[in-house]
């Protein structure tokens, strides 16, 4: 029996993977797909943030849509959405269909963010779920190193941009087939009696002021961050004249750190750190380091992508267990992610679009101070968490209902 659940964990772990892939599969292709189709900086930034629009409207009705059919339809939706979507987009030239293609690939997005933690919950008991949640909780950094390193070669190999959409869409139809395959069908009853009553206690987080802090540092770390990573292989290719395969390396190290950095970040508040300190630290360091955003010498780019990345991921740590730590009963506790998750997802939406019309009509110079509204941001939240964090007074042990508790 724990055979097959690591197995069915592997098979969601994976295919949200493959998800995220899809999502940042256009910024390392961004110059020759503006190239092909005709684009301005605006219409490219577009292509990114139509998804996350998606994401944004559908991240909390996904969780009513999973209570009435269930963990595993939903998870075929959200699958099938990511492999229908890329296909659509491979056989247009359309730049309209090409958004609406994006649109259908944010419904996976935006539904699998629900599943895979439901599936993990209901595999694992409360003593062991910590370790699959957090093996989870890396599958966008994963996702975005793997995109951008093996964009290249793709490209390569099979000629132009639309073979990461025929790479996207062939992963997705594989895990789709394991997806119905493997995972165990649920009942969709019992789950809507459960999210049912959760619910109608759950809707209190939208009052609960730490946890839209998190949600507002959510919003601000991914903005600087996606805002940044959006054109930094435009920017290391057009100005620093660095090829775009290393081009887009430089941008994932980025991500890479940031796994190290969630996991640095969750040892630091294991033993004590508070989420306010390493919201301050994170925010105050990011602002003064990405005031050199595009105008690094190619000499610092490691070094800056090193400290944004460890950044990113204290920040991002600290949302996410700070999301279940403030929660006033369990029932809050899936609202919470979701308000963390749309202050990300509306980040994505905005930042992009913004960069790529300052740097356009301003140049590279107006573009780092775009960027560094993210920063300010993160700033603020840590300001405002401090005040009204219940974990911050109260550090005595959650009970055990909680999720993962102060």
């Amino acid at each position: 029996m724990a055979a097959n659940r690591w197995i069915g964990f592997t098979i969601v772990f994976l295919a949200s993977i493959t998800i995220a892939m899809n999502q940042f599969k256009v910024p390392p292709v961004m110059v020759e797909m503006m190239g092909a189709l005709n684009l301005d900086m605006i219409a490219g930034g577009m292509v990114i943030s139509v998804y996350a629009l998606t994401v944004i409207i559908l991240v909390f009705p996904a969780a009513f849509v999973l209570s009435r059919i269930g963990a595993k339809t939903t998870g075929l939706v959200a699958i099938g959405c990511s492999a229908v979507g890329p296909l659509m987009g491979v056989l247009t030239s359309n730049f309209h269909l090409l958004l609406i293609s994006r649109v259908i690939e944010g419904v996976g997005s935006a539904f699998i963010s629900v599943v895979a933690p439901t599936i993990i919950a209901r595999s694992f008991n409360a003593q062991e779920r910590g370790k699959p949640m957090g093996i989870w909780a890396g599958w966008v950094p994963i996702g975005v190193v793997l995109i951008f390193n093996l964009a290249v070669p793709l490209c390569t190999i099979f000629g132009g941009w639309r073979s990461l959409w025929w790479c996207c869409a062939g992963l997705n139809t594989i895990f789709f087939i394991l997806f119905l395959i493997c995972i165990e069908k649920d009942t969709p009853a019992s789950v809507s009696r459960s999210d049912t009553q959760k619910t109608g206690n759950g809707l209190s987080a939208f009052t609960n002021v730490a946890i839209l802090a998190l949600g507002m540092a959510f919003f601000g770390t991914a903005f600087r961050d996606v805002g940044f990573s959006t054109w930094a292989p435009k920017y290391f290719q057009d100005v620093l004249c660095i090829g775009a395969s290393r081009a887009n390396f430089l941008n994932s190290f980025a991500y890479l750190v940031q796994l190290v950095g969630t996991i640095v970040g969750g040892m630091l508040i294991d033993r004590g750190v508070s989420r306010k300190v390493l919201l301050m630290v994170s925010g105050v360091s990011t602002a003064v380091v990405a005031a050199f955003s595009f105008s690094l010498h190619a000499l610092w780019i490691l070094p800056f992508m090193f400290v944004v990345g460890l950044m990113a991921g204290f920040i991002v740590i600290s949302c996410f267990t700070g999301a279940a730590g403030e929660s006033a009963d369990p029932s809050e506790i899936p609202w919470a992610v979701a308000i963390a998750n749309f202050g990300c997802f509306l980040a994505i939406m905005i930042a992009p679009v913004a960069v790529g019309a300052m740097v356009e009509s301003k140049g590279w110079g107006a573009g780092t101070l775009v960027v560094e509204i993210g920063a300010m941001v993160v700033i603020l939240s840590g300001l405002v968490y401090a005040r009204f964090s219940r974990c911050e007074k109260n550090m005595a042990p959650a009970s055990e209902g909680d999720f993962q508790g102060c």
